[in-house]
């Protein structure tokens, strides 16, 4: 368990090197949104999930720079915090954090009937590219076409996202 200010946040562990993200962010990430100290936020071409990325050689600089985009990001309405998926890592001298800025928590098939259904609730794990379904006759139906449209409702769309890349120059 972490705080970042009040709120308690649970952060699952994983292993190195299993989600593709982990392979791709470096030829993935495009111009610097922002410079704090030694850690760089990172804007990428990936413009279905709109992931930020922070590399930083300090871990330290690394997290202030994190506290500025969790500053800017948005809280939904009837959300006590801002939504987003994270991934976090070492490489070499490297400190690596993905983010993934959402704009909802669950898809519209989440809560769709019958066979429009999907039990798909997008967490780090997807956004880092290993789709997880919790039941089999989803896993066996998905595609990659509902895959995007689940990612295109619960990312932010490009006028939120270039909104966030505002307010977080503002804060630096």
């Amino acid at each position: 368990m972490w705080r970042l200010g009040t709120r308690p946040c649970t952060f699952p562990g994983g292993n190195k090197g299993f989600l593709p993200f982990e392979k791709s962010w470096q030829a993935s990430k495009t111009d610097p949104i922002v410079s704090y100290r030694n850690a760089t936020l990172w804007q990428t071409i990936d413009t279905l999930r709109h992931p930020l990325l922070i590399e930083a050689t300090h871990s330290e600089d690394a997290t202030e720079l994190f506290r500025i985009v969790y500053e800017a990001l948005e809280i939904p309405a009837g959300e006590e915090e801002p939504l987003m998926n994270l991934l976090a890592w070492k490489e070499e001298d490297k400190w690596i954090a993905a983010l993934f800025p959402r704009a909802r928590h669950r898809p519209r098939c989440y809560f769709a009937e019958g066979d429009e259904k999907l039990l798909v609730s997008p967490a780090s794990v997807d956004m880092g590219g290993v789709f997880i379904t919790p039941l089999e006759k989803d896993f066996e139906k998905i595609t990659p076409e509902q895959i995007a449209t689940i990612l295109s409702e619960v990312c932010l769309g490009e006028e939120a996202f270039r909104a966030l890349k505002q307010r977080i120059k503002e804060n630096v």
